[in-house]
């Protein structure tokens, strides 16, 4: 009986060497796992490549691409180029490229046969801003007077002295005694408004001694050829006693002479004075 009991016990009893002959499901996933892990880091070690084969390739290319090249003109180069363009808001927008080209547009030499001012909008829109520019480029004295004329051609100043607009660069420039010789000139080839200019050369003494008597002389002509302001000036040197014996009852009428071509300075005097600037007779 004991015996049959010891022979049961070990034939329930499981077997040694069982787990090593045949592996269980967990050890055989965790092999699939590992073969998957191994393909996952070859494949990465394969992007990798290829990404570093295509950055290689990328930077082959560009460098074998052709590279732009920055014009970088001299002033020289930059003054012929500007010499060929005639549209203002062109030359301004180069003369905004670099010092080179500014400067460049400062000369003469950069100035074509004529300018176009017709596209100007926020800058040279009116005849003062069209002399202005034109003033500020330097040699303008030395062009010949038949290409200073025509780079006025936008301006509707083609029937205006050219010692008038030579003299007005001169004043700009604080070299008065040019500036007088050209209003001389300006007045003697028929420009009536030199009168005003050159009163002033003798009122403050610019290119010229002061000499009130001058002065009034000068205002006194501008005024007989309808100028306006030498009008005014006749009305100022009245009142003041300025080459002429004090007269307000001539200075009143001078400014009121003034006021009716337009003046503002002569309508501030009457004004100033008590009289009534509006209804004045045309």
């Amino acid at each position: 009986m004991g015996t049959g009991s010891h022979k049961r016990r070990r034939a329930d009893a499981p077997s040694d060497d069982a787990s090593s002959v045949v592996p269980t499901e967990l050890e055989a996933t965790e092999a699939e796992l590992k073969q998957v892990k191994k393909k996952l880091k070859k494949l990465k070690a394969k992007k990798k490549e290829l990404e570093e084969t295509r950055a290689f390739l990328a930077t082959k290319e560009a460098s074998l691409r052709p590279q732009p090249v920055a014009f970088q003109p001299d002033e020289n180069v930059a003054c012929a180029v500007l010499s060929k363009i005639a549209d203002v808001p062109t030359r301004l927008a180069l003369a905004r490229v670099s010092k080179v080209w500014l400067k460049a547009s400062k000369e003469a030499e950069s100035l074509p046969a004529s300018l176009d001012f017709s596209g100007c909008r926020s800058t040279c829109t009116s005849f003062h801003e069209h002399i202005t520019y034109i003033l500020g480029i330097n040699g303008i004295p030395k062009l010949p007077e038949a290409h200073f004329m025509s780079l006025l051609r936008d301006t509707g100043a083609s029937s205006q002295s050219y010692y008038w607009f030579l003299s007005r660069h001169h004043d700009l420039m604080e070299q008065y005694p040019e500036a007088f010789e050209c209003y001389e000139k300006a007045l003697a080839a028929g420009d009536d408004s030199a009168n005003l200019f050159l009163g002033n050369c003798y009122q403050y003494g610019q290119g010229v001694e002061i000499n009130p008597a001058k002065a009034f002389e000068c205002y006194l002509k501008g005024d007989a050829r309808k100028v306006p302001m030498c009008s005014n000036e006749v009305g100022d040197c009245y009142e003041k006693g300025f080459g002429v014996d004090k007269d307000m009852y001539k200075a009143v009428e001078h400014w009121r002479k003034a006021a009716r071509g337009g003046d503002p300075e002569a309508k501030e005097s009457l004004a100033h004075h008590g009289h009534p600037v509006s209804g004045l007779p045309v």
